[in-house]
């Protein structure tokens, strides 16, 4: 029987061991899409650490509630460079939404 237990506790100890091993360490950072007083004029933000970015748009069809193709240019960007969308949320403040993507990249 304690042969049994000492197996057991041997065997819950491995595995926590392990799994406090396999967490993976993230940078995370943020995008966000804003239009402007017109529906055809916004910014995109990006916030990484240690660095801030903001480009200006004009969208030549449709409106910023429809047309995401700026922000998308931007995120499908940074995939490539590593970094994957884990969840995306819509504020609204002064009548005009705002989308903001999370992002987060594994650490080396």
């Amino acid at each position: 029987m304690k042969t049994v237990k000492l197996l057991v506790a041997v065997i819950f100890l491995m595995t926590i061991s392990i799994g406090a091993q396999a967490q993976d360490k993230y940078e995370y950072a943020t995008v966000s899409y804003r239009c402007g007083s017109f529906l055809s004029k916004g910014t995109i933000s990006i916030s990484q650490q240690g660095k801030y970015e903001t480009i200006e748009f004009k969208l030549s069809e449709g409106g910023v509630f429809d047309n995401f193709t700026p922000v998308i240019e931007v995120v499908n960007k940074l995939s490539q460079e590593g970094w994957e969308v884990y969840g995306t949320t819509i504020a609204v403040s002064d009548k005009y939404p705002t989308t903001l993507y999370y992002l987060r990249k594994k650490k080396n």
